[in-house]
């Protein structure tokens, strides 16, 4: 887990920031902040991969 998504989760932890957002929210503001992009056909992680074809947990999935 990258430094970021770290110290992200404490601050969702401590101050309840997941509660105040909906999802749709949430997965733009943590994959944006991961380095994600969007266009029209989705998402994707910084190495190029679109979200279809990603293994493993996304930048949200860390959060929760």
């Amino acid at each position: 887990m990258n430094r970021f998504i770290a110290s992200v989760k404490d601050l969702f932890t401590h101050d309840n920031l997941a509660n105040e957002m909906e999802l749709p929210e949430l997965i733009f503001w943590a994959r944006s902040e991961a380095g994600w992009y969007l266009d029209d056909t989705g998402w994707y992680a910084p190495d190029g991969t679109h979200e279809s074809e990603w293994r493993g947990l996304t930048p949200e999935q860390h959060l929760l």
